[in-house]
């Protein structure tokens, strides 16, 4: 018998746990209109904490998305939780007063025996790589008709990215400012005509991954865009960031077609709102996806100030208000340091 689709038919399981290999979900399933497939990459041993944080980013996602569809990718032992369930817990949590339940979205689980290298940060980003490939390649040979989008669970969406899928392009990715490693890869867009084609870029990187041993994925990436790109100009990188502007870059694929790869500004597709990386991609107002990358951890008191169901200006503002309060303090914090450093050398002439 043929996998169950990736909706369940009504009173049946709402959602399935499946390997690689499987049929995702089933084309007559999907609606009218080219839905998008949200994929993230989870292993390890998850707290509950972050269980929370993953569930946020999959529901702000699911807000600005009604409908669509998420994928989890983890190994064959991760345990993931209320996650599971994740249909059942949106609906509890979104239901208005009088019962009616805002259009939800799918989950689909895949796990697979592939994913070996828990111990070692490097390998587990490797692996990630290759799920990344295999799902797409898995999805391009199904002819499933979805665009796909890679985030990190780090992530919050503030507003619809749907809108970016109008433009013509093969590869998404947002770029900010920084001469060695421009390229963000906590949410990588891929359009859905061009899965297969697009999954040569994956292999590229893996491919040089393995023969230097890169010790990131942004390394591997942004060595495989440059070893096979047209008219590689690494200057464009920081101007689409300060034109809020995306630019297009050809690719040649290694024995396949060619790539149109879009960079685009990281201010508008994963802003970071405080921390180390702010200044290279600050909030704007219209910001789409906020990175609480590193040590930006997300508590739940401010996930729901943060998306009051969607009200995207509200979030984009208090994330700008928090970035610059914690520079303020940076900055106070230096001065008085300064001060004490002063006063120390004219008391120990």
């Amino acid at each position: 018998p043929s996998p169950p689709p990736f909706a369940a038919a009504p009173g049946t399981e709402r959602w399935k746990s499946v390997s690689v290999g499987s049929v995702l979900f089933d084309p007559a399933d999907l609606p009218s209109e080219i839905p998008i497939a949200f994929a993230t990459f989870v292993v390890g041993q998850i707290s509950r904490a972050d269980k929370d944080r993953i569930f946020w980013c999959l529901e702000s996602a699911c807000l600005h998305h009604p409908k669509s569809m998420f994928i989890i990718m983890t190994d064959e032992v991760t345990e993931l939780g209320y996650l599971g369930a994740w249909e059942d817990t949106w609906a509890e949590r979104n239901a208005a007063p009088n019962g009616d339940v805002p259009p939800g979205c799918r989950l689909q689980v895949r796990r697979s025996d592939g994913i070996g290298s828990l111990l070692h940060k490097e390998g587990v980003m490797r692996d990630r790589l290759e799920e990344e490939r295999d799902l797409l390649r898995d999805l391009g040979s199904q002819g499933a008709p979805v665009h796909v989008v890679f985030i990190d669970s780090d992530n919050l969406f503030t507003g619809s990215i749907a809108d970016t899928f109008v433009r013509s392009f093969d590869v998404g990715l947002p770029t900010r400012f920084s001469d060695s490693l421009p390229i963000v890869l906590s949410t990588k867009f891929v359009h859905g005509a061009r899965l297969t084609a697009a999954s040569n870029l994956w292999t590229e990187a893996i491919n040089l991954w393995n023969e230097d041993c890169f010790s990131c994925d942004h390394v591997a990436f942004h060595r495989a865009i440059k070893k096979n790109a047209v008219d590689f100009d690494p200057s464009k990188f920081n101007e689409a960031v300060s034109s809020m502007a995306s630019w297009d870059l050809v690719w040649e694929a290694p024995g396949g077609s060619p790539l149109n790869i879009m960079f685009m500004p990281c201010p508008k597709f994963s802003a970071v709102p405080g921390g180390s990386g702010w200044e290279k991609c600050k909030p704007v107002y219209d910001t789409r996806i906020l990175h609480f990358k590193g040590k930006l951890k997300l508590s739940e008191a401010e996930y729901f100030d943060y998306i009051p169901l969607g009200q995207s200006f509200k979030a984009i503002r208090k994330a700008m208000d928090r970035a610059a309060k914690e520079q303020a303090k940076k900055k106070n914090k230096k001065a008085e340091q300064a001060h004490k450093d002063r006063q120390f050398l004219r008391n120990n002439p």
